[in-house]
């Protein structure tokens, strides 16, 4: 894993520099036409946590420019931190960058999470702490992924419950410096495929 270079001295760890990962996927600027886009909204788009699909632009069939996010959440130690996503919460980590080690993006199913230690701890501030999320995870069923976590130990924020009012069932999930991170599926996703399973069961 190539994609991100810190310094190579204990001063320089937050001297972060990307290499050009990708590039060769990517039409030149010269190539996309420029268009006015037109934009409308589609309201259940963001339970689904898609693409926002109500966006669009003559452009869109050519290049995708947003492909992914990532929160950055400071810790108090790199080795132990991914370790608790590796192990507990089913993240890979390629490599841990710095001289000493102090960044990593551990990464499952195409979601990544930065993780940054540092000395300062008044840059660890999880919303946990006020039962906010400092991250929203879309997953295909939080159910089955709470039963997973649960039985690695993973530090419970709340079980599994419905969110009417926007329609996802969740549930969340602390690391090991307070971050909590909430995981759910969209209630009306879940509901057509158990009626699926149902129909081509009784067929």
């Amino acid at each position: 894993m190539t994609g991100t270079t810190l310094g190579e001295t204990d001063d320089d760890c937050y001297n972060i520099t990307r290499d050009p990962v990708h590039v060769h996927d990517r039409p030149h600027a010269a190539d996309v036409p420029l268009s006015r886009p037109r934009f409308s909204f589609d309201r259940h788009s963001w339970r689904r946590g898609e693409r926002c699909v109500g966006m669009t632009s003559e452009s869109d069939q050519q290049i995708r420019q947003a492909l992914r996010i990532a929160p950055l959440f400071y810790v108090t130690d790199i080795q132990k931190a991914v370790a608790y996503y590796q192990d507990v919460l089913g993240f890979c980590t390629d490599q841990i960058w710095g001289h000493p080690p102090c960044f990593a993006m551990p990464c499952r199913d195409g979601c990544t999470v930065m993780l940054q230690q540092t000395d300062d701890e008044s840059l660890i501030r999880p919303k946990g702490d006020r039962s906010d999320w400092d991250a929203y995870v879309w997953v295909f069923d939080a159910d089955e992924l709470f039963d997973e976590y649960r039985a690695k130990g993973a530090i419970v924020g709340y079980e599994p419950m419905d969110k009417l009012y926007y329609g996802n069932r969740e549930f969340a999930i602390k690391d090991l410096d307070g971050h909590l991170i909430a995981f759910g599926h969209h209630l009306e996703d879940k509901a057509a495929r158990l009626a699926l399973a149902s129909q081509k069961g009784n067929g």
